[in-house]
């Protein structure tokens, strides 16, 4: 594969640079899905800014506790000096360079955004998914629900 993309709720890194090939692209929707080893491994690894999530979400949540259930927030002690990386306008302006050879691993984490590079992707595979008939179509309905009287 050429590129991997996560979006989940861990706040345990979870692939490390053990999950990377030469050439490989990875995109992760929090800091918390790679480890410090697969990100330092980016050359360049992006952030979408340099401003920090907020780490209270799952604290302030916390009277939803159940017992076999745990929020967690994210993990601030990290081997990465995220102030330090280029951000994603640091990219686009040319103030960083972007994959240079086609053996580089390139990274991107967007710590803080609504994610719109993974629709984009998304229609990508989806229009090319649909060009080779691969795939099948399932209702909208199954995805969205009238919670209103």
């Amino acid at each position: 594969m050429d590129t991997i993309i996560t979006s989940t709720n861990s706040r345990t890194p979870f692939l490390g640079k053990w999950a990377l090939a030469e050439g490989i692209h990875i995109s992760a929707m929090q800091r918390d899905e790679f480890g410090d080893e697969a990100l330092l491994a980016c050359k360049p690894l992006v952030l979408h800014t340099h401003a920090t999530e907020n780490n209270v979400t799952s604290s302030a949540l916390a009277h939803f506790e159940r017992e076999d259930f745990k929020l967690r927030d994210h993990p601030t002690d990290r081997g990465i000096d995220w102030k330090s990386l280029p951000t994603l306008p640091d990219l686009l302006a040319g103030r960083v360079k972007g994959r240079e050879s086609d053996s580089q691993i390139t990274g991107f984490v967007n710590n803080i955004g609504m994610g719109a590079q993974f629709a984009a992707v998304g229609k990508k595979v989806y229009d090319a998914a649909k060009a080779k008939g691969a795939g099948r179509e399932v209702p909208l309905d199954w995805f969205t629900q009238d919670v209103h009287p």
